[in-house]
């Protein structure tokens, strides 16, 4: 990595830059501003070595490729409805960006994220806003789509 390692959270919702601030990241607000100058000027014009898109939409995703320095990567985690979004494949073809989809849970790296809760340095229960019974689960779909919830667990 250039420089010391940190962890950027950009978003929109307050709700969600205060976690990230709470948690370690370096919350940036994308409401405010040009993100990928914000973070060029964090990494001294270089960008970030590795980005995760985690909305899943097209706005997100170009937001994505403007904060990644050049031969980074970009992954993309966010769900997509849509069958197809525009994709700068210009701006990724001369930036030789990597870019990697990816659906979530990977068996390849179950074990490590056990062991890494076990330890207590990985601490997924500071993200969880809510708790609800499974019957619950249309208020819970609710709450996180008005952007009141950030990760909900459901309780058979």
């Amino acid at each position: 990595l250039y420089g010391p390692a940190r962890v950027l959270a950009v978003d929109m919702v307050d709700s969600r830059l205060q976690l990230a601030k709470r948690i370690g990241s370096i919350p940036i607000n994308a409401k405010e501003g040009d993100v990928g100058a914000r973070v060029k000027e964090m990494t001294d014009g270089r960008g970030a070595d590795a980005v995760m898109e985690a909305v899943g939409n097209e706005a997100a995703l170009a937001s994505a490729f403007t904060m990644v320095r050049p031969k980074g990567t970009v992954s993309v985690v966010g769900v997509f409805v849509e069958p197809s979004a525009n994709l700068p494949v210009g701006q990724a073809f001369f930036g030789e960006f990597t870019l990697r989809f990816a659906l979530g849970d990977s068996p390849r790296y179950r074990e490590e994220v056990f062991a890494l809760t076990e330890s207590g340095r990985l601490k997924p229960a500071e993200i969880i806003s809510h708790r609800m019974k499974l019957e619950e689960a249309p208020k819970g779909y609710q709450l996180f789509d008005q952007k009141e919830a950030f990760k909900v667990v459901l309780t058979p």
